[in-house]
Order: C-alpha cells, then structure tokens, then sequence
C-alpha cells in the first residue's frame, strides 16, 4: 500500500512547484473546514445559511476552491474559530497533525469494526431466537 509521502511525490512529479502549493493549501483549507463543520453537526447547508452563502459556495471550497479572505473569515466567524493562514502549512507541524488524524481514524475504525460484529452477534442471537419460537409455536399448534 502506498504511504501519503508516496503520493505526495506522485502529485508533485505532475504538477508544478507553484500548483503544488496551491494544492497543497487547498486541501489544508478544505480538509479543516470539513472538520471544524463536522465538529459543529452542521450540513453544508447550514453552514452556508450561517454565512450568507449559498450551499453550493460551501461544496466548491470543501472540493478545494480557495476562497476569498473575506468568504473565509465569514466561514470562521460562522464556526466560531480562527483561521490560520500560515500556521498549518509548517510541513513538521502539517504532517504530525495529519498522522495524528489517521491514527485517530485508525482507532475509530476499529471501534466501529467491534459495534458492528457485536450488533451481527446480537442480530444472528436474535434470529435464532425468534427461529425457536417459531418453531415452538408450529409444534404446539397442530
């Protein structure tokens, strides 16, 4: 499997160093929209109604539009953050924050993976269940 610093390589070796980075910050910006609006509950719709926007303002800079500085201070005011512009760029930083995240997916992934195999178990206990009532019933009725 290929690691992020191999795409990283692949989506540089296409682009230029200028589109790189132009990339590169709109992926920061609407990764951390995402989830500041995620943290929030709020659809994009809500999000845009909050702003002054239209939902579909909202999708483009989630789909990587950057958007003007005073679309994105309206976009924090909204969510009740700050923005930074240059902070989340600090490749150390930038890359720690992003291992973070996967290892915080990593472990929620594997949360999930248990709820689901429990909730299969109970399905299947249930099933059987319900497979020996009615056979009970079937037997006693005739």
């Amino acid at each position: 499997m290929k690691s992020q610093k191999d795409f990283e390589e692949m989506v540089r070796s296409v682009n230029s160093e200028e589109e790189f980075n132009s990339l590169e910050i709109s992926s920061v910006f609407a990764s951390e929209l995402i989830n500041a609006r995620l943290e929030k509950n709020l659809t994009q719709a809500e999000l845009a109604k909050l702003c002054g926007m239209k939902q579909s303002a909202i999708a483009r800079i989630e789909n990587g539009s950057i958007p003007r500085v005073d679309t994105a201070c309206k976009i924090a005011k909204a969510l009740n953050t700050e923005i930074h512009f240059f902070s989340s760029l600090d490749n150390g930083t930038r890359n720690q924050h992003l291992e973070d995240r996967i290892s915080d997916m990593e472990v929620q992934l594997s949360e999930l993976t248990k709820q689901v195999t429990e909730l299969v178990r109970s399905i299947q206990t249930h099933n059987q269940i319900n497979i020996t009532i009615n056979k009970s019933e079937y037997l006693y009725n005739d």
